[in-house]
């Protein structure tokens, strides 16, 4: 019978997704894998863009997308978050991941998209599919007895504590304020959140303004002792951090350790004295540009060059093109010639400001001149995307 591809919807989705993600992700046997995890993901992706491979009739391997929306440089765009890219033993190694994901993300393109992000089994694998590695998220935990003093402080504000439950439209409202300054960040209605009910959210205002979230849980840390775990800490002002800041010193007799997921450049360490925070890293995600001329409109420095966009995958993004900054937005039009040449691995880099252009010989992914560098620095500036989502 061959191989089979088509998306797949209600029930026939449902099964599939537990089976093979289940054989894939989680201990098995028993399938189907159905635990709480995966039910969340049939959930939020009923109507989510899918594509499955049969082999004689058997789903044998799956990728899926949600449409989010993604700051890049100043301009909020339509971003596909892949997720659940899995192959069952006997179709791997034969290159039907690699066909799933070409049919996923030109539909992907079809359906609007400029960008497109996942978080890897194996980077290396979708290095080679065009994505490029953004910086880690940072893990901080310490003991909250350090932020005593803060009790004792007149911060000018206030905070609130509410069930994610009451707060969701809060905090959707404030997330998406967040990243209109948040460069790199995705979203999408975290509409599990609200149903399952399972998070306090502590708001902090001043004069009546959001200026910080926190969205946590007491955890249980062992030993009869609870951590207090906040996998998101947002903030506008200074003034908002220390206000959160305060709320965990409020804990202090309650928890012994406070652990907060933050985003690359965050600098725990300078926030108080003797905090010190042990930091780690969370594993990274990575990215692509899925549509080269969708950048037009992003926010980019003075210069402008031309350059051959080599894509393989994404043939469409194929061709001469040149990068101008019309007062300070990026304007994009087809050029007969080029300067040099670009893979979309090194546009990418530049776009979310992960790679600087001088290394883009050594990986292979072009040949500007020293010039040329020098004004895709001024364009494209380093910066520090952060996801936010986790799919």
């Amino acid at each position: 019978m061959g191989i089979e591809i088509r998306p797949v919807s209600g029930d026939e989705r449902r099964d599939i997704i537990l089976r093979l993600g289940g054989y894939a992700f989680g201990p098995t046997p028993p399938l189907p894998f159905d635990n709480e995890f995966w039910q969340g993901f049939v959930r939020i992706s009923e109507g989510a863009p899918n594509l499955v491979a049969f082999e004689d009739g058997q789903a044998v391997a799956m990728v899926h997308s949600t449409p989010m929306t993604q700051h890049v440089r100043g301009k909020i765009v339509p971003m596909g978050g892949v997720w659940a890219v899995a192959t069952m033993p006997v179709a791997r190694r034969n290159g039907l991941a690699r066909r799933l994901m070409a049919d996923l993300l030109a539909g992907d393109r079809a359906r609007g998209a400029a960008m497109t992000c996942l978080w890897a089994f194996k980077e290396s694998f979708y290095a080679r599919l065009g994505y490029v590695t953004f910086p880690q998220w940072r893990k901080a935990t310490f003991a909250p007895e350090p932020l005593i003093p803060l009790l004792k402080k007149d911060l000018g504000g206030t905070v609130e504590m509410l069930s994610i439950a009451d707060g969701f439209d809060l905090y959707w409202d404030y997330l998406q304020e967040v990243q209109t300054r948040t460069h790199g960040m995705a979203l999408v209605k975290p509409v599990l959140l609200r149903e399952r009910n399972r998070r306090w959210l502590a708001v902090a205002r001043v004069d009546g303004r959001v200026v910080g979230t926190i969205l946590y849980q007491l955890a249980d840390g062992g030993d009869e002792t609870l951590i207090f775990k906040a996998e998101r800490f947002f903030y506008t002002t200074v003034q908002g951090r220390y206000l959160l800041l305060e709320w965990l010193a409020r804990h202090v007799d309650q928890t012994r350790e406070v652990s907060l997921v933050l985003p690359p450049g965050e600098l725990p360490e300078t926030w108080w004295l003797d905090l010190q925070p042990k930091t780690t890293s969370i594993e990274s995600a990575l990215g692509r540009v899925l549509d080269v001329t969708r950048l037009a409109g992003i926010e980019v420095g003075p210069g402008q060059f031309t350059a051959r966009i080599s894509d393989p995958f994404c043939p469409w993004n194929e061709g001469c093109y040149r990068f101008a900054s019309d007062g300070g937005c990026l304007d994009i039009t087809p050029s007969v010639g080029a300067e040099c040449t670009l893979s979309i691995e090194a546009l990418t880099g530049l776009v979310y400001g992960i790679r600087d252009p001088e290394v883009f010989a050594l990986e292979g992914w072009g040949d500007p001149s020293p010039d040329l560098q020098a004004t895709m620095r001024s364009m494209f500036p380093a910066c520090l995307p952060f996801l936010h989502e986790e799919f």
